[in-house]
């Protein structure tokens, strides 16, 4: 206790960067962790992309989740999943659950294979301090955008194309950002590469 392992090791202790351990870097990492620790994500679609998110914001220390999928995974899908090939034939929302709790024994999980029940949407998203979309479903990324924005709460929708080769990331902000429907119903030349005013106060 006490003992400032920079000061006696140097900068760098074999060969690789140390990360600072004065007592306000500390104390930041301590409340980071804690706040990360206290949150929620509600992901939505548990494919490639949805797996693998869950289970890098779980080895970050975040606490919570909520789990949405109503597919089976299945052999060809264990290629790109982050679920182990034994786990074929579960629910991808169980096998997810078992990869999260393998890595962070601690974190809650909670599933749903209802995807389309508005009510049980709408309180997952409200306790939820962000909201992943890899459901790669346009209307069903309407319908959670409507509710985000109900809610104030942030969706992160991602999709991947062309077997993962390219793929996008859009960002809605409630009050900040477009919503997706602002770039559907608006010509490709005129979608703007920031958030104007009008689309800001509109989605």
């Amino acid at each position: 206790p006490g003992v400032n392992l920079p000061a006696i090791f140097g900068t760098y202790l074999y060969g690789r960067a140390m990360a600072p351990a004065d007592d306000r870097a500390l104390a930041r990492r301590r409340a980071s962790s804690a706040s990360r620790a206290d949150a929620q994500v509600a992901i939505f679609g548990l494919g490639a992309l949805g797996s693998s998110a869950a289970l890098a914001l779980a080895r970050a220390g975040v606490g919570s989740f909520d789990l949405f999928d109503g597919d089976v995974l299945r052999p060809g899908h264990v290629i790109r999943h982050a679920a182990p090939h034994y786990l074929v034939g579960a629910a991808k929302t169980l096998a997810t659950e078992m990869t999260i709790k393998h890595y962070a024994p601690a974190a809650k999980v909670y599933r749903s294979d209802a995807t389309w029940n508005v009510a049980r949407l709408t309180a997952a998203i409200k306790a939820s301090r962000v909201v992943l979309d890899a459901a790669a479903t346009p209307m069903y990324t309407m319908l959670l955008a409507e509710i985000c924005i109900g809610a104030h709460v942030p969706l992160v929708s991602v999709v991947a194309h062309r077997s993962g080769v390219i793929g996008h990331v859009r960002v809605m902000r409630p009050g900040t950002d477009p919503c997706p429907e602002c770039y559907r119903t608006r010509p490709a030349m005129q979608r703007p590469f920031a958030p104007s005013a009008p689309f800001a106060a509109g989605g």
